[in-house]
């Protein structure tokens, strides 16, 4: 059953650098949570987006929060961030916030 094997997702999308000398991943991760695997067995697919968006403490982010994360640490432009975000209105009304991800942290929780 695929919410039993889940453990994680990671996607990326390529952006150019605010100095356009080179490219930056904009990463959304969602870990296979109890809560994700409960929306998964119970086909409720359109609910996970909001489990990403709060599940930080878990180290899940949406592509939004990373795209924020980038403008604000100057890498790209808030411009190209907004053009490729998932929900462009709201990504246009986001505060400045920082969202760091421990990695050893997600990857460890995952035994890789």
């Amino acid at each position: 059953m695929m919410s039993e094997s889940l453990e994680a997702v990671i996607a990326q999308k390529l952006l150019q650098t605010k100095d356009k000398k080179g490219r930056i991943p904009a990463l959304e991760i969602m870990i296979a949570t109890t809560a994700i695997r409960n929306l998964i067995r119970e086909d409720r697919i359109y609910q996970i987006p909001f489990c990403d968006a709060t599940g930080g403490v878990e180290g899940m982010q949406t592509l939004d929060q990373d795209l924020q994360r980038l403008v604000s640490q100057g890498k790209i432009q808030r411009r190209a961030a907004a053009q490729i975000a998932e929900n462009p209105k709201l990504f246009g009304r986001m505060y400045y916030r920082t969202f760091s991800i421990d990695f050893s942290r997600v990857f460890h929780s995952l035994k890789l």
